[in-house]
């Protein structure tokens, strides 16, 4: 049962701890902040002197974001995976395991993890004022924002069982992305296309197929419990399959990114000394891979 006075103090907590770790593990990027704040955790044990100061604090969010998503994934599977619901999900195509039985009962524990997960979303939306300012900085700000709304959203109405999924399909391809991307401030090229090539098509797998899966029986849950909802929950419930689409156009994009990104590296940029997968966040954050031959200055 959702009890949302002991939810918010989870959350509020959830948050402070967050962003807390966040800052001592990984500071921040900002030079004008960074010099002011102790040495964070990864600032004293990967500090590659090839790397200038501010690259070292871009590879330190990426670590610390490759270190979250792996965590985050492992835990929200071992959380749902016993769950009736989420077997069936696996085992059928029947769009109804969303929500089957609503309105659904849920433990403390499965609505404190969920809680610490909004936390997560929220302290990314916070931290953006801090962090390294990326070519695709509205798109990102967009994502967040309706990733924060849609577990806002779910929670209140009782479409946990989205949210836990969302939350896998999400985490699983960004763990590839930033590990990735922090191979490659460290120089090694050869994992970070291995990686790079693994984040694209699990990017492609879990963003474009099996999240299109979660929109549709979003979609399909609602219509056909759309009468009981009238009676027991607000109208605007209907906005969380629209927030799902909004996350879906967004993946489109980056996907279209990243196919952009390595078209270059094939055709155009055959002979060319141009670093593509750049250490300069301003050229997209969303496709880390390079052509081997120098390095890019700057």
């Amino acid at each position: 049962m959702i009890k949302p006075s002991s939810d918010s103090t989870t959350f509020i907590v959830s948050l402070l701890l967050i962003s807390i770790a966040r800052l001592c593990l990984a500071g921040v990027y900002r030079s004008s902040l960074a010099s002011r704040l102790p040495k964070s955790l990864f600032g004293r044990i990967l500090a590659p002197k090839f790397l200038t100061d501010d690259k070292k604090r871009k590879l330190h969010e990426n670590v610390y974001y490759t270190i979250w998503h792996t965590l985050s994934f492992i835990i929200v599977l071992l959380a749902v995976s016993p769950e009736p619901w989420f077997r069936q999900m696996i085992a059928s195509r029947d769009s109804g395991w969303s929500l089957y039985g609503w309105p659904h009962a849920f433990t403390h524990q499965e609505t404190s993890l969920y809680m610490f997960e909004l936390a997560f979303w929220v302290s990314c939306l916070l931290f953006m004022a801090v962090e390294t300012v990326r070519k695709d900085f509205k798109e990102m700000l967009l994502h967040h924002i309706a990733t924060i709304a849609l577990i806002s959203i779910s929670y209140k109405y009782g479409f946990i069982r989205i949210g836990y999924v969302v939350l896998l399909v999400h985490d699983v391809g960004d763990i590839f992305l930033y590990s990735a991307k922090s191979f490659n401030y460290l120089k090694f090229e050869r994992t970070t296309n291995i990686l790079f090539g693994a984040s694209v098509v699990v990017f492609f797998v879990s963003r474009l197929v099996l999240f299109t899966f979660v929109l549709r029986s979003a979609w399909l849950g609602v219509l056909n419990y759309y009468p009981e909802m009238n009676r027991t929950v607000d109208k605007s419930a209907v906005i969380l399959p629209l927030l799902l689409a909004v996350l879906q156009i967004l993946h489109y994009m980056w996907f279209g990114l990243i196919l952009r990104m390595i078209y270059r590296m094939v055709f155009m940029e055959k002979n060319s000394q141009k670093d593509i997968r750049s250490d300069d966040e301003s050229d997209s954050e969303k496709s880390p891979v390079r052509r081997s031959g120098k390095k890019k200055s700057g």
